[in-house]
Formats: C-alpha cells, structure tokens, sequence
C-alpha cells in the first residue's frame, strides 16, 4: 500500500506541516522515521533534532501499532509541523 502523504504550508501562521497515512503494520515504524528525516532534510533541519524527532515518532509508532485498538483497513496517522522556529 503506498503512503499518503502532503505537505501544507499556511502563510498568515507561518507554519508548515507535512503529513502521512500508513498502513498499520511492522514495517510503519521504519517507513515513519524515513519519511520524517526526509521531511526535515529538506526543511533543513538536522543534527539532534533530527535525532531526537526520529527516536520519539519510533516510540509513537511502535507504541500505536503494539496497542491501538482499530477497525480493520485503519492507518495510521503522522503529522509534523514547524512553526516559530519549532518542531511540533
């Protein structure tokens, strides 16, 4: 199943965010962290942020798929945002 993904930016707020919809399996996790840390490549940012934004969306992801309850063909839903010189 291909991801679903968009990136949306608001002028009046100066926010960016970026989003994606995966399938609610294994490989989630590690297809989360690569689509985040290409995300933040190209926002341009890098170094510990980048590393610390990976190791929380691993936990979220693995934590979601591990005990999330859901009706069946549900994903799973990831959504990052800067703003204010912020990663949210």
């Amino acid at each position: 199943m291909p991801d679903k993904g968009t990136q949306h930016t608001s002028e009046c707020t100066g926010m960016t965010e970026a989003q994606w919809r995966l399938p609610h399996g294994p490989r989630s996790a590690g297809r989360a962290r690569a689509l985040l840390r290409a995300q933040l490549t190209e926002w341009k940012i890098d170094g510990e942020v980048t590393d610390n934004a990976e190791l929380l969306l691993a936990e979220l992801m693995s934590n979601a798929i591990r005990h999330a309850r859901r009706p069946a063909g549900r994903e799973i839903g990831v959504r990052i945002a800067r703003y204010d010189g912020r990663l949210r």
